[in-house]
């Protein structure tokens, strides 16, 4: 069963989850705003902007990976998407590890 499971197309294996998909894609769109307002605001009062735009960007990457799971159905470009997402998670992790870095010195 297991098997069947993981040789079926992607499509069929989805078509159970398709509340949890759409509901990712609308926290993902929801929660790239959140970020994009964060960065808007410090920018405006000319605050430092840390690492939320990258943040922003990687929900949105992330979004963007569901999305094209879903409609498009290509598995590629969801790997892809998610990879790229994460790689700016990293990044930002980084950021805000030398930025902490900087307050403790």
């Amino acid at each position: 069963m297991i098997f069947a499971a993981i040789a079926a197309e992607p499509a069929a294996v989805m078509q159970g989850n398709i509340i949890v998909e759409y509901a990712s894609l609308i926290l993902g769109i929801f929660i790239f705003m959140a970020f994009l307002i964060v960065t808007i605001i410090l920018n405006k009062y000319k605050l430092d902007i840390g690492p939320w735009i990258i943040i922003a960007f990687a929900a949105l990457f992330i979004t963007a990976s569901e999305f094209s799971l879903l409609v498009i159905k290509n598995i590629v470009l969801h790997q892809f998407m998610i990879f790229v997402g994460f790689m700016l998670l990293f990044f930002a992790a980084i950021f805000k590890y030398w930025d902490i870095m900087e307050l403790t010195q």
